[in-house]
């Protein structure tokens, strides 16, 4: 099928047919073309046997505009079409970009985004207790303790930032939504790549008998989007496993009980955000564990005052300017 890689049982398959079919009927059985079927018998290797190709087999006709004008239009106004860019280029080179780049540019702008753009909108989705409003499940293979280097599997970021493989689910950046990626699973990591890039890397988890759906959550892939919503936080299903440390969900637990859910959603976002912006998830969660011996809730504009950055103070310097006259003295004595 068009599209679509031969795997290495097509080809074992062919070449247990060719021997008793002719190459036409063979190829019909084992789903491949005829033009493939000659390839498959002049092959030395397998398709997983194979390097992967790291090379193009065409001349890249945006090499020269690339980085010059179709990147500053992007970075400019993030949302243009990529139609939109190829009728400017057009404007700017008459008769040099025809149409059948489209196709091109739109997987160069896919990619562009996926690497540099913007953060894009997630879904939280909420817990319903009952009398107000389930996950998939997924065989564990680990007893066949495969031995491959990686295994590769198709994965699609939904909408609520996530990728689910293997019985666990992982946060991806935001960027990455609606995006699919081919994910290699390594004993103990996992890498996630798009159009040949490596987008994601983060340590790989199993399931277990006490664990079934073991979650990954990076609290900062999900801030963008909880700056935004932050009323989402009080019934997101998969809050608690976005606390960077156990004295957040401490503080959580106060700030709950104490205020209501839209003053506690909201602080509990600050205090993320000003963790992420000052980079003191530490030492803000040492305040917060004293704050908890006290039994006191946090103020956000005195924490905010606490972690500003200082100004850089510069050091006064004096310049001494000699006098004219010190010069007429060093030309009198050379």
């Amino acid at each position: 099928m068009p599209g679509k890689r031969i795997s290495d049982h097509q080809v074992t398959k062919y070449k247990e047919l060719r021997g008793k079919h002719s190459r036409e009927v063979a190829a019909a059985k084992a789903g491949v073309s005829v033009a493939s079927a000659r390839r498959i018998e002049s092959a030395v290797l397998l398709p997983s046997q194979k390097p992967a190709r790291n090379w193009r087999t065409r001349a890249d006709p945006l090499t020269e505009v690339w980085t010059a004008e179709v990147v500053p239009m992007l970075e400019a106004a993030p949302g243009l079409m990529a139609v939109t860019v190829l009728e400017e280029l057009q404007l700017r080179y008459l008769q040099r970009f025809d149409g059948a780049v489209l196709r091109t540019l739109q997987r160069r702008v896919r990619q562009w985004r996926a690497e540099h753009g913007g953060d894009r909108e997630i879904f939280f989705a909420q817990e319903h207790p009952p009398g107000r409003l389930g996950l998939s499940d997924f065989t564990v293979c680990d007893e066949l303790a495969i031995t491959v280097d990686f295994e590769e599997v198709d994965a699609r970021v939904s909408k609520f930032g996530l990728i689910s493989i293997k019985a666990a689910h992982y946060s991806v950046p935001s960027r990455l939504v609606a995006h699919r990626l081919k994910v290699r699973l390594y004993s103990a990591h996992l890498e996630a790549w798009l159009g040949g890039v490596k987008v994601f890397e983060c340590e790989r988890l199993r399931s277990s008998a006490q664990t079934k759906h073991p979650k990954r959550i990076d609290w900062r892939h999900m801030l963008p989007s909880l700056r935004r919503k932050p009323g989402a936080f009080a019934r997101w299903m998969l809050r608690d496993a976005m606390f960077p440390r156990s004295e957040y969900a401490q503080a959580w637990e106060r700030m709950s009980q104490r205020l209501s859910e839209r003053e506690a959603c909201r602080l509990m976002v600050n205090l993320l955000d000003l963790a992420d912006r000052a980079n003191v998830v530490a030492e803000l969660a040492g305040i917060l564990s004293a704050l908890d011996e006290r039994n006191e809730l946090p103020d956000i504009e005195v924490l905010r005052t606490q972690f500003a950055p200082r100004p850089a103070l510069m050091p006064f310097v004096e310049v001494m300017l000699p006098t004219t006259a010190v010069y007429d003295e060093l030309l009198e004595a050379s």
